[in-house]
This record gives structure tokens, C-alpha cells and sequence, in this order.
């Protein structure tokens, strides 16, 4: 497989320790390849915006480029040198790219849109980036589409819950949206179709037909005009959600589903579970792909988990992929390099 040329660390709370995992990918692999970065959301800042709580500067070594507002860059004179206007505005100010001149630290101005995004990757690896690190703001799970990013390195800290069975619990339920199987490369045209007309496609013995909706949510007001078929597949060009799939069992639907990435998912994985067991199924046209999952047991709020017990047990859910805690059990020299491949 080919190696991932932009990585997003996604956190599934605030205080997760994205920042921790970003810094410690910086810090080993800044040696090896010219590193580009920048962020959803507001990172690197000393306090938390909401809370208030002093947080881990990200680190910049010597050659990284960087993509922030210039309020951002104003606070580091004679840093970073400045390449160029990324050609867009965020809330802090003009968004520019910026080359360390030496190590110093950073405070990352947040791209709003996937579009703007999507730009600041081009200009980072125009500017001869390796690999671009994509530090996702809390929730902004939307960095998991492969539109965005090559892979995810998902953070489950303990301030998700006080209680570990239930940040397992939760860590489990998003793993195994963001593992939703690939749907058939054959189906890939009916996905465009599908995106095309903005119609849920229906797909039966390889011939596919536009439906009259666009969301399942028009399913039973709209279902004389169709049911007459028994649909095997159905391309759905938006969201999918625990009240879609609990119409389609009712309805006595039992067709493969496929939607265009995990970011279209809103169902929860009891729902899902049972979708499944009842004989449905779920596809991506685009999967995420996993390279692994970081843990952080200590919250901010002033409690902890065992490390040793919270890294088993996410594990257990998260097998095959592998799980590490940077902090305390940090990866070897030379240990990214293996996830990363």
C-alpha cells in the first residue's frame, strides 16, 4: 500500500492529547522528510479557549512549513519566512505559508472549509511538503474523509468519560463506523450517478435506476412509485442515520447500503449492530484508512485511568491496528516510520 503523503490526527473530545501525538510525530520524523502542517480549528495556543487550561506549544522544527493566519506568524518575528498567501481569509486573518527559519513553536489558525482545506495541502506539498500532518479540531471528524486526509491516527483520551468501560465503549462505536467495509469498485459509477442527480440510486441484478428522493427520509411517502423491485443495493448520495435504517427494517428492506465515506454516517452502533444482524449491510465508496490509535488516561479535569489497563483495553476493541501512548509508552526511534507504512 502506498504510503500515506497526509496524515489527520482526529481527537474524540476536547483534551484528547492531539496535540501531544502531533508534536511527538514532529519530533521524529522532522529529521527524516520535509513536513508541512496546519489545522482545523484553533491549535497551539497556551490556554484552551473554553477552558482556560495551558496547553502543549506545537512544536516547528527547522525547514517545516506552516499554514496559519498571519496574526499567528506575527507572534514568532523572524521565525518563519514567508512563502506566500494561501489565497483565503479565516476568522484570525489572511491565511498564509511559512517556512521555519529556525525551531520555534507555532499557533495554528483553523481552515473553516474542506475546500480551503483541501487548498492548503496542495500549497504545503507544492512547496515541497513530504508529508502533511492535519491536526483536526475537537468533533471535526469530517478530516477522516479520504477527500481530506490518506489516513487517520484517531486519539481517545480519558476526559471522553469518567468511566473507562464507557470511553471503550465509545472508542469501539467510532472504530467500527470508520471501518465500514469498501463497497465493490463496480459500484462506483452508480455513486457518481448518484452525486450526478442527487437521487439515491436503487441497483437491481447490476442495473441501476434513479429513485424520486434524494434522502431515505422520503422512502415511505414516495414508495408506491418504486416498491414494485426489490432493490439490492441503494446508493446514497448524503447523510445515513439510525432513523434510515430503522425505516428500512420496518419496510422489510434488506439491501446493502452505500454511502460516499464515514463522515456521511450519523447512526450509532447499537443501530448499526443491529441493521446488520437483521441482514442489511454498509459500504463506503471511499474507507478511511487507520493507521493506528494513541491513548492518553489522564484527563485535565483531575482523574486517571491505569495507562496500562485504558492501552489493553482499547486493544481489545481496536485489534488489528496497533495502539500506543506516546507519552508513556513512547514509540521507539523510528517507530512512526512503521505506522506510517
Amino acid at each position: 500500500m502506498k504510503r500515506p503523503e497526509t496524515v489527520a490526527i482526529i481527537g474524540m473530545s476536547k483534551n484528547a492529547g492531539k496535540t501531544t501525538v502531533l508534536n511527538s510525530l514532529i519530533r521524529q520524523l522532522s529529521r527524516r522528510k520535509r513536513l508541512g502542517v496546519l489545522s482545523i480549528g484553533v491549535d497551539g495556543e497556551e490556554r484552551d479557549a473554553w477552558s482556560g487550561r495551558e496547553k502543549p506549544a506545537i512544536r516547528c522544527d527547522e525547514g517545516m512549513l506552516v499554514v496559519s493566519a498571519a496574526s499567528c506568524f506575527n507572534l514568532y518575528p523572524g521565525s518563519f519566512e514567508m512563502i506566500g498567501s494561501c489565497g483565503f481569509q479565516s476568522a484570525m486573518g489572511e491565511i498564509l505559508l511559512g517556512k521555519a527559519r529556525r525551531g520555534s513553536r507555532i499557533k495554528l489558525a483553523g481552515i473553516p472549509g474542506t475546500g480551503q482545506v483541501q487548498a492548503a495541502i496542495r500549497k504545503l506539498k507544492g512547496a515541497g511538503a513530504e508529508l502533511v500532518l492535519v491536526d483536526g479540531a475537537y468533533d471535526r471528524k469530517s478530516l477522516s474523509s479520504p477527500l481530506i486526509s490518506d489516513a487517520v491516527i484517531l486519539v481517545v483520551g480519558a476526559c471522553l468519560h469518567r468511566s473507562l468501560p464507557q470511553v471503550v465503549k465509545k472508542a469501539a462505536e467510532l472504530l467500527a463506523i470508520l471501518r465500514l467495509p469498501a463497497a465493490p469498485s463496480a459500484d462506483r459509477f452508480f455513486h457518481e450517478q448518484a452525486q450526478t442527480e442527487k437521487k439515491v440510486i436503487g441497483v437491481v441484478q447490476g442495473m441501476g435506476e434513479p429513485l424520486p428522493f434524494s434522502t431515505l427520509l422520503e422512502w415511505k411517502e414516495k414508495r408506491e412509485a418504486f416498491s414494485s423491485k426489490n432493490w439490492e443495493v441503494l446508493i446514497i448520495p448524503g447523510s445515513l442515520t439510525d432513523r434510515m435504517l430503522r425505516m428500512l427494517m420496518e419496510e422489510g428492506v434488506k439491501a446493502r447500503l452505500i454511502v460516499p465515506d464515514a463522515t456521511h454516517c450519523f447512526f450509532t452502533h447499537s443501530m448499526l449492530r443491529r441493521f446488520l444482524q437483521w441482514g442489511g449491510a454498509v459500504e463506503v465508496v471511499y474507507p478511511t484508512r487507520l493507521l493506528g490509535v494513541a491513548v492518553n488516561p489522564v484527563s485535565p479535569d483531575g482523574y486517571a485511568f491505569p495507562p496500562s489497563e485504558m492501552k489493553e483495553r482499547i486493544a481489545a476493541v481496536a485489534a488489528p491496528l496497533p495502539v500506543f501512548d506516546v507519552v508513556r509508552d513512547p514509540l521507539l526511534e523510528g517507530g512512526w516510520e512503521d505506522v506510517l507504512r
